[in-house]
């Protein structure tokens, strides 16, 4: 009798460490969808003020933003990287173009260089102080990574909070940490691809 009360007892305990797990999972999905909602909005107002376009995205696919910027075609994307299979996930705003140069170059914080795809060539000095105090640079040729490392280009890199510009078989892709809905902070992402891209 006593071994039966244990196992009821037991698989009581069992149904209500699921059912808390169900709500708990049910509350994350629910916050993340607004956060979803909330930043399709503002990419929606964004692309309306500054006649970019927006694909919306759903459930399952996030928004894309897209637009010209000095005659070179931009788009703005989500991306994540996760640590291993369950672990830590990192998310980013990604700004992305089409380049022409061949070689491929990449300018990354230190902390999260392994968060892309490794590049080539030898490391570069990175001159601005700011910028050579978290980030390493690596490219070949290697005046290609120090194309990117230009002194008023490298300002404004530490000043979008960058965590990486990677040019790799003709794109170019920079990230910054986090899902950013702000207009202001979307746009400096986008116009300094484009820029970086057209100095290339």
């Amino acid at each position: 009798m006593a071994v039966w009360l244990g196992l009821v007892v037991m698989v009581l305990v069992l149904v209500g460490f699921v059912g808390v797990g169900v709500v708990a999972m049910a509350a994350v999905l629910r916050r993340n969808g607004a956060r979803a909602d909330d930043l399709r909005s503002a990419w929606g107002a964004l692309a309306a003020a500054h006649g970019l376009a927006l694909a919306p995205g759903s459930a399952g696919r996030d928004p894309v933003l897209s637009g010209t910027f000095g005659g070179c075609p931009v788009t703005l994307t989500l991306g994540r990287y996760q640590m291993g299979a369950g672990g830590v996930s990192y998310d980013y705003t990604v700004a992305r173009t089409s380049v022409r140069p061949p070689g491929e170059a990449l300018v990354a914080d230190r902390r999260r260089v392994h968060h892309v795809a490794p590049v080539g060539g030898p490391e570069v000095p990175v001159a601005d102080p700011r910028l050579a105090a978290t980030h390493t640079a690596r490219g070949y040729p290697p005046g290609l990574a120090m194309a990117l490392l230009a002194p008023d280009l490298a300002g404004r890199l530490v000043q979008n909070e960058v965590s990486h510009v990677r040019l790799a078989d003709g794109e170019l892709l920079i990230q910054r940490p986090g899902h950013h809905a702000d207009a202001g902070a979307c746009l400096a992402l986008m116009q300094l691809a484009a820029e970086l891209a057209q100095r290339l």
